[in-house]
């Protein structure tokens, strides 16, 4: 969990920066979390050593800084990381960061920060757990992790986010659709249901009487009945921790291809 907040210096719009722990087992969890978020490798990008390089603009460098020193205002325990780097005087890098004791209804974790910040917060049972996860206007991606597999399958139903994992299990596939809840969209892109949406079949050239066999599949480029995220427009900033992903907008640029 901590290094993969960390992948693209945490710009991604499926990272989990929220982490539920149960209250029973906080400070062990604080403990071991606290462990991994020091010791993520990060520098140069180019280096096979790193894991973390620096986020994409001295702009947004400052937009994370500014969301550390908001997560500490409100009253967060900063316990790694939190500034830029001493020895890396060059660069847009941000350390790091962990904030524990988190409330959730906080900047740092309602809000799309896109940087290496991931927020502990503790809750006291499975039902109190799910009310947190689904306590966000975004719900693009989320994870459970349960020793028992039964249990974290059952939670995992009762989340709204678009796709979920469950004891690490990799959500993403081409061959599934990949869309959000809420803020974080209304529609889904690729996967076999999304190409049967936007698509008619067709005779395949050359055969006189097809049969359905015969036949092929072409996208409809007319008037698609659902436009990928993609080709959303502006983002509306904000986060989900469980999620996110921006509300998607329709680009008034977006133009039909000719049949």
């Amino acid at each position: 969990m901590a290094a993969m907040v960390c992948v693209h210096a945490g710009q991604g719009c499926a990272m989990q920066t929220r982490l539920l722990l149960p209250r029973s087992r906080y400070d062990e969890g604080v403990e071991l979390i606290t462990a991994g978020m020091s010791g993520i490798p990060y520098g140069d990008p180019s280096s096979d050593a790193v894991v973390m390089g620096p986020v994409v603009s001295a702009r947004q460098r400052d937009r994370v800084l500014g969301y550390i020193a908001q997560g500490q205002e409100e009253g967060a325990k900063l316990v790694v990381g939190g500034g830029r780097p001493a020895h890396l005087p060059k660069g847009w890098f941000v350390e790091p960061t962990l904030f524990v004791d988190v409330d959730n209804s906080m900047a740092i974790a309602q809000e799309e920060i896109f940087g290496p910040v991931l927020c502990v917060i503790p809750y006291e049972d499975d039902d109190d757990a799910i009310r947190i996860a689904n306590e966000s206007h975004y719900g693009l991606s989320g994870g459970v992790v349960s020793a028992s597999e039964e249990r974290a399958t059952a939670i995992a139903r009762r989340i709204r986010t678009g796709s979920i994992g469950v004891n690490g299990g990799l959500w993403y596939g081409a061959d599934s659709p990949y869309g959000g809840y809420k803020d974080s969209g209304s529609a889904a892109s690729v996967g076999s249901r999304v190409w049967s949406s936007t698509s008619r079949p067709r005779p395949s050239p050359g055969l006189a009487d097809p049969g359905p066999d015969d036949q092929v599949r072409i996208r409809l480029t007319t008037r698609p009945e659902v436009r990928p995220w993609w080709r959303a427009g502006p983002r509306r900033r904000g986060c989900g921790g469980a999620s996110t992903h921006g509300a998607p907008r329709v680009s008034r640029r977006w133009r039909p291809s000719p049949p």
